[in-house]
């Protein structure tokens, strides 16, 4: 019998009257009769409740070192089988909160009242197969002078919580065709407190059941498919376990909008002085880019002339102005490069022998702020052509750069406008968030990333490296000793090719398009004619791997006419010639772990780099070892390490390799690219020396294909 007031509630009584009782003071109480099956304390599974032990770092552990997180605990628990009760705070108020062991592992907490109640005295008991919780539910009164506790005896049945998390829906927007189906991801997390196996998804009233073994706390993505319409349509998305009713259906619930490419055009003419033009606004009213060609004709049918335009983003409108003689009867007609099923708004027609709009005595000049806010939208220059003022714009996280024609020149007062023009607006990011990054095509930013492949027998550089729609990029090619430049491509992310600009000198440049670009440059072999070193006969097997490292600046030699080539090679030498193949990357940071690698090697560079780029972890926690001599096996491991540890396939050939070395799989993917062909039919001596003609070769047939 306890001796503290209320010390426990709802203990099982000793005697088989299938009573309930709680005792007070001494006092016994009987709180239920004619209790059906057995009152028992439960226990954590495989464990005994001399086992189970409060953690004051927010979790729950036992003898056996078993930790599951609870988050906000207090003295105050209960055990049944395969769950553990007790009172959470969150700093504002407490709860009822649950974890659930469920096939091998703890859930995370589920919360198990929608309201603060802070129970005291907790105990728990299970009773014809279900958890009932019992407590003094406490409830202060504060006033100015005192604090006082209420008290109320709560006694509930604690029922299964079904809860499911909608937490996001993606799908390929620029893999959309009309009318053919488009796969929608659905990401769903099981918040509640038992493994659910059935779920309902509910598209735009539409109900579809997903069979799934869904824990507590775990993810999956259910994929759906919705039929691709005209135009941006919102499709709204709610899950729920089959049967049941959600504990927080505010999360249950997201939409995505979907659709595709669908092009519209508005007429108007314009008049400024004794010239005459058709301004056409194009719009894209899908969700995918769209390219096209506007086409112009009088009212006679004829044909007058065609513009196009590309790339065209979802939301965005492009004015193109058309030349007149006079102002009649116009249509202009737009012909989609994509599937555009409503045609109907491709078209406009305007018939007007005066000008739609005032007489104007300048040209009109829009302004496009590429993401941010302009402080004026467009302005109307003097009869000179000049602006007398330039806006400004704002952009969160970058500094405003100016306005740009899309020749990549700055705009000021002095600049002389022959036409209605649109400029552009440049940014410099200034840090904070930028929605993931700089090559966001949606969210409010036109930063488009440029990427460049992986070239052999040259070097590209672009400059810069992320831009806005109308910037100016450049290209510099550069060439190895022994290679020329054979072809030079930029294409947009839908594969279009981009016009380049010779501008000499191995500088190329292309004016930037609204959408990601990539870069790929190809170069050719020229002539293989080494007479550097007296050490490298033509005839050795090592000869086109020495001229090739020699040419790529891998490697100058032991001196000025030798290479050494069966000399041994180092460490720290082995892992400079990677890093010199990869192009002496600069490391991404400069936390040095090796006492054995200082500042000024000229391997240190080349080490920090190979310890990112996981090629190799020392020779300890606090070692390199540069200078130790560089086996067969471990260089073949270095190479394998540097191309990603792909995947191998077939067989080892060799019969002292065994598989379970740590160069195992490094030697058979050698072996499969032809990287190495052994030192005989059988065997590869891993734990011979690697002398330096033999690395140069591994990684001159790795490089090269050769």
């Amino acid at each position: 019998e306890p001796p503290d007031y209320i010390k426990r509630l709802a203990v099982p009584h000793l005697t088989l009257t299938k009573n309930l009782y709680c005792w007070t003071n001494g006092n016994e109480s009987l709180l239920s009769q004619g209790v059906q099956g057995k009152i028992t304390y439960g226990t954590l599974p495989g464990q005994t409740k001399s086992d189970f032990m409060w953690n004051s770092e927010n979790s729950i552990q036992t003898a056996g070192g078993i930790s599951v997180e609870a988050g906000g605990i207090t003295s105050e628990y209960a055990v049944t089988d395969g769950r553990i009760y007790y009172s959470a705070s969150d700093g504002n108020g407490a709860h009822l909160t649950t974890v659930i062991y469920d096939n091998g592992t703890w859930s995370p907490p589920v919360t198990m009242t929608d309201g603060d109640r802070y129970l005291e005295n907790l105990s728990v008991v299970q009773w014809n197969g279900n958890d009932y919780v019992l407590g003094m539910d406490t409830l202060p009164t504060i006033t100015t002078s005192d604090v006082k506790d209420a008290k109320n005896l709560v006694w509930s049945q604690v029922m299964p919580v079904s809860n499911l998390r909608l937490d996001g829906i993606d799908y390929d927007a620029e893999g959309v065709v009309a009318g053919e189906p488009v796969p929608v991801t659905l990401s769903v997390t099981n918040t509640g407190d038992h493994t659910i196996t059935s779920i309902d998804v509910n598209q735009n009233g539409q109900v579809s059941t997903k069979t799934c073994t869904l824990r507590p706390g775990e993810s999956t993505e259910f994929v759906m498919s919705v039929d691709c319409p005209a135009t941006l349509t919102e499709y709204v998305f709610s899950v729920c376990e089959t049967g049941t009713t959600d504990f927080s259906p505010q999360d249950n619930t997201n939409s995505v909008g979907i659709g595709y490419a669908d092009l519209s055009v508005e007429l108007v003419d314009q008049r400024i002085g004794t010239q005459c033009s058709l301004l056409a606004y194009v719009s894209n009213q899908g969700v995918t880019p769209a390219s096209g060609t506007l086409n112009f004709s009088d009212e006679s049918g004829a044909k007058l002339g065609a513009q196009r335009f590309e790339n065209l983003e979802p939301g965005s409108v492009v004015v193109i102005t058309y030349p007149v003689q006079s102002l009649r009867e116009y249509t202009a007609t737009i012909q989609c490069d994509e599937d555009d099923l409503y045609t109907y708004n491709n078209l406009a027609t305007i018939n007007n022998g005066e000008p739609s709009s005032e007489e104007q005595s300048g040209y009109t000049i829009t302004f496009d702020s590429a993401g941010g806010t302009p402080s004026t939208t467009s302005l109307i220059t003097g009869a000179d052509g000049k602006l007398s003022s330039i806006p400004t714009a704002t952009r969160t996280n970058y500094n405003f750069d100016g306005w740009y024609t899309l020749d990549g020149t700055r705009v000021t007062t002095d600049t002389v406008f022959e036409s209605n023009s649109t400029v552009y607006a440049h940014w410099t990011y200034s840090g904070g968030s930028s929605g993931g990054g700089s090559s966001t095509t949606s969210g409010g930013s036109s930063d488009y990333s440029i990427s460049t492949s992986n070239t052999i027998g040259g070097k590209i550089q672009v400059r810069p490296t992320s831009a806005d729609k109308g910037s100016k990029v450049t290209i510099t090619v550069t060439p190895n000793s022994g290679y020329e430049l054979d072809t030079l491509t930029v294409k947009d992310s839908r594969g279009n090719s981009i016009n380049l600009t010779d501008e000499g000198s191995g500088k190329y440049s292309f004016i930037m398009p609204a959408s990601r670009v990539t870069v790929d440059a190809t170069f050719k072999h020229i002539a293989m004619n080494n007479t550097h070193f007296t050490d490298v006969p033509s005839s050795a097997y090592y000869y086109d791997a020495v001229t090739w490292a020699l040419e790529q600046g891998i490697t100058a030699g032991t001196s000025a006419t030798t290479f050494s080539p069966n000399s041994s090679c180092t460490r720290a030498q082995t892992v400079t010639f990677l890093w010199r193949a990869a192009g002496s990357p600069a490391p991404q940071g400069s936390a040095n772990p090796f006492t054995d690698v200082q500042p000024g090697a000229y391997y240190y560079d080349a080490v920090l780099w190979a310890v990112e780029q996981s090629i190799t972890a020392g020779t300890s926690a606090t070692t390199f070892s540069p200078d130790t001599t560089v086996t067969r096996g471990q260089t073949v491991t270095f190479l394998y390490r540097a191309a990603g540890s792909p995947a191998i396939g077939g067989n080892n050939p060799f019969g002292d390799v065994t598989s379970n070395a740590y160069y195992a799989n490094a030697v058979q993917w050698a072996a499969n690219k032809g990287v190495t062909a052994g030192t005989s039919a059988t065997t590869f001596s891993p734990d011979s020396n690697c002398t330096r003609a033999q690395i140069v070769t591994f990684l001159y047939r790795d490089r090269t294909g050769q």
